[in-house]
């Protein structure tokens, strides 16, 4: 992904392998990408993610009996913290939906811009291969005390439960929260600065001579408007000394 680039995430929020009741859930982006739009980004593709019908079924959205709202928590470590929270007795029912792949994917489509060259970073971690790591994942799910929340964890102990403070999480009720963690999880994302061409006319807007053509300027992003300036400076001598002679 280029440096300052634009691109989308594609998040699954909630599985459809079995019917539950929904818990919070919690997005804390990669240390390199922010939302593109903030809150009010968020919110619109948390309400496109609502709107999703489901497969098989003649309800109107795979989120029955309730609604999903979002809002933005304390960053950590620069991170932004987002939770999105049903409503109470909001549930999903098993098959209406797929999470990948063909059938209905019920993804949330979140807009995102990463970090600028200056900010010296060479890739964006996801997920996490061990539990020591889990700061890594970006997704979370809320496990209240950490006591009285069912969860299905028999596939090799590849959801750990975990402080929510110590993933970064505040503000809020969950004490607890679930990642993912399993060798060979991980997802790196290599960032680069994007090589641009760039090509400049300077026209004088009374008579519309063309003053100066700059030949296509290529590089890496943000060299070529340097090379312009640099032509700007070499017009304004031009100019001056046009000026000059006029006037001499």
């Amino acid at each position: 992904m280029a440096y300052s680039g634009l691109g989308e995430l594609n998040l699954n929020l909630y599985s459809s392998q079995k019917t539950q009741y929904l818990s919070n859930i919690y997005i804390v982006m990669p240390t390199g990408l922010t939302v593109d739009g903030g809150l009010a980004a968020m919110q619109k593709s948390l309400a496109q993610y609502t709107q999703i019908k489901p497969l098989n079924s003649d309800a109107d959205t795979i989120i029955h009996n309730g609604t999903l709202t979002v809002q933005q928590l304390a960053n950590t470590d620069g991170r932004e913290v987002y939770e999105v929270t049903p409503s109470a007795g909001a549930y999903v029912t098993a098959g209406e939906f797929t999470e990948t792949g063909a059938g209905n994917p019920a993804l949330m489509n979140v807009p995102v811009r990463s970090s600028a060259e200056t900010s010296g970073l060479k890739q964006i971690l996801f997920n996490a291969n061990t539990t020591a790591d889990i700061k890594q994942d970006m997704l979370f799910v809320g496990a209240g005390d950490g006591q009285n929340v069912a969860f299905d964890d028999t596939v090799l102990n590849k959801y750990p439960q975990v402080t929510a403070t110590s993933v970064g999480i505040q503000g809020t009720d969950d004490q607890y929260v679930r990642g993912i963690a399993y060798p060979g999880i991980q997802r790196s994302l290599t960032l680069f600065a994007a090589n641009v061409d760039d090509n400049y006319t300077v026209i004088d807007a009374n008579t519309k001579e063309i003053i100066k053509h700059v030949p296509t300027i290529s590089g890496a992003s943000g060299q070529p408007i340097r090379e312009l300036v640099k032509s700007i400076h070499w017009l304004h001598s031009a100019l001056t000394q046009r000026f000059m002679t006029k006037n001499r």
